[in-house]
């Protein structure tokens, strides 16, 4: 079965915003052109692809959030026999025409040439080969290299307010933590000083909890480069290659998987998460915001995630993790029980920690008490009695012993 590019006849799928019409090119009072098919949006390019079987793409550079950009990339990965014509604006901005080319487009034509020169460009890339017009390359890479003088420097300057803004963030992390330590233990009647813990100490502890969720959560940004990066390689064959040409099927099954192992390292071995992933995810996600991500090695960079969305969903997630850190330490409040401290997010945000002991007065000769162990200072021993409705008690340091024990027993009334 011969391919696309081989039948001499034009069939052009047309990728296009309002107010742009196909009968602008006046293909159609052309013998060598077979049909010509328009649609609006970049979500219906994959039905279009399947049903019209195009020998060449016309895609809009225009979309809003780059989309037009990535629907050039994904007619690449759906349709390899089919030539890419990125269409710009007038006159063509140098990053569209960088971004297209980069993307995968053969050639470039702006949205107001003439139509002899639609013409040419769509039916020189029909058959392989490239419209780069010369004139209008000489001007694309004068400006090109104009953006080029101030990238740099603004790269560092936005890594810098990046990083500087990173100090107040920290300001504000430790402040809500205090709050929340002081709401969260006032609900069993503990103050933190009791404990002689620095509330503003356990920023730490906060700080690998979110390192814990980038790992395990994080990786998923990386699917659709992972994705992009089999299409075409060597591995690209059998079960993996009939999986690439499904595109949505195959991020769900990647993505299900890679959130598997991550969530199996979560309850394993999460110092790998702590220490390598998490903190990975967190340099891609800076450089992403920095534009740094072509700094990076190619399978760390996040380039199917757009950065307005990245921003949005963030804020998001934020709002979401201090909604529910707050309704746990300031409703809920600690959640005791015979095996030490129970509860979701805030004992591991905050640190709290609840050991069952076996405490021996060494003052007297009596019976010794099992009960839960939740800190101290230089002079008391902070206790809780499980088994009395979380009663709390001081004791003093110098006439208490205690033995570590892995559950209090309560003894029958």
């Amino acid at each position: 079965m011969p391919s696309s590019r081989e039948n001499d006849r034009l069939r052009l799928l047309a990728v296009v915003r309002r107010p742009f019409q196909a009968d602008e090119m006046k293909l159609g009072q052309r013998d060598d052109v077979e049909s010509v098919q328009l649609v609006r949006r970049v979500n219906q390019i994959e039905t279009a692809l399947a049903e019209f079987d195009p020998n060449v793409v016309l895609i809009d550079t225009g979309y809003p959030e780059g989309s037009g950009f990535e629907a050039i990339g994904q007619v690449i990965a759906l349709s390899p026999g089919a030539g890419v014509v990125a269409l710009t604006p007038d006159p063509p901005p140098p990053d569209h025409v960088a971004r297209a080319v980069r993307a995968g487009a053969a050639g470039f034509v702006d949205v107001d040439a003439e139509p002899d020169e639609f013409t040419a460009a769509l039916t020189a890339v029909a058959k392989g080969g490239t419209w780069f017009p010369d004139e209008e390359v000489r001007s694309v890479l004068s400006g090109v290299a104009d953006d080029l003088d101030t990238t740099s420097a603004e790269r560092r300057s936005r890594m810098t307010g990046i990083l500087i803004g990173l100090i107040p963030v920290a300001g504000v992390v430790a402040a809500l933590l205090t709050f929340l330590w002081r709401k969260y233990l006032g609900q069993i009647g503990v103050r933190p000083v009791d404990l002689a813990v620095d509330p503003a100490s356990r920023v730490i502890d906060a700080v690998i909890f979110l390192l814990t969720v980038l790992g395990v959560f994080g990786p998923l940004l990386f699917v659709g480069t992972w994705l992009d990066m089999l299409r075409g390689s060597r591995a690209e064959r059998g079960l993996i290659a009939w999986l690439l040409a499904k595109p949505k099927t195959a991020y769900f099954v990647v993505s299900v998987g890679v959130l598997f192992v991550t969530v199996l390292m979560a309850i394993g071995p999460d110092l790998v998460l702590v220490m390598v992933v998490g903190p990975t995810v967190a340099i891609a996600i800076i450089a992403r915001a920095a534009d740094y991500t072509d700094e990076l090695p190619r399978f760390l960079r996040l380039e199917k995630i757009r950065p307005t969305r990245m921003l949005v969903g963030a804020v998001a997630a934020l709002v979401l993790f201090m909604g529910l850190l707050a309704a746990e330490g300031m409703i809920i409040g600690p959640d005791l029980s015979t095996r030490g401290e129970g509860g979701w997010i805030a004992p591991r945000v905050l640190g709290f920690n609840a050991q069952p002991m076996r405490a021996f007065d060494v003052d007297k000769d009596g019976e010794p008490r099992e009960t839960l162990y939740l800190g101290g200072n230089a002079d008391l021993y902070v206790l809780v009695d499980p088994c009395n409705d979380d009663t709390v008690e001081l004791v003093s340091v110098g006439s208490t012993r205690l033995v570590v024990i892995d559950e209090v027993t309560c003894s029958e009334p």
